[in-house]
């Protein structure tokens, strides 16, 4: 992954869709970084007979609510579409980080990023191992 951001959002499920679509409502730059093959790979793995256990209408994320079609307890699939139509309604197209081995991802940026959850100047880190490297 190569180029200029202004913040960094890690993973591409829920959270960090949520994440960028705010981002984007905000006009603020950014990119996502997703580690997995597909959006929403982790709902995909699930056991097939998973259904949300909250209803829809609490269930979607901010600005596009599921379809009205859907039932109100969506089933796996239906929340891994729905993530899908979240990323394609919000642009938030994500890329895929060079791969760390067992230490997880290396991210390399040209400021100083703590490893770990956390919020710090813009930048956007999940519950993802994170690696510094000099530049």
């Amino acid at each position: 992954m190569r180029g200029a951001t202004e913040t960094l959002v890690i993973g591409a499920s829920a959270a960090g869709l949520a994440t960028a679509a705010e981002l984007r409502r905000r006009g603020r730059e950014f990119e996502i970084v997703e580690a997995e093959d597909v959006v929403a790979a982790s709902w995909r793995r699930h056991y097939d007979r998973l259904h949300l256990h909250t209803p829809k209408g609490f269930s979607a994320l901010p600005g596009l609510p599921m379809p009205k079609s859907w039932p109100r307890y969506p089933a796996r699939d239906q929340v891994a579409e729905y993530l899908e139509l979240y990323q394609e309604h919000f642009d938030a197209a994500e890329r895929r980080p060079q791969k760390g081995g067992e230490m997880g991802w290396i991210l390399e940026t040209n400021t100083a990023m703590n490893r770990g959850m956390e919020a710090m100047g813009g930048k956007v880190v999940k519950r993802y191992r994170i690696y510094e490297r000099e530049l």
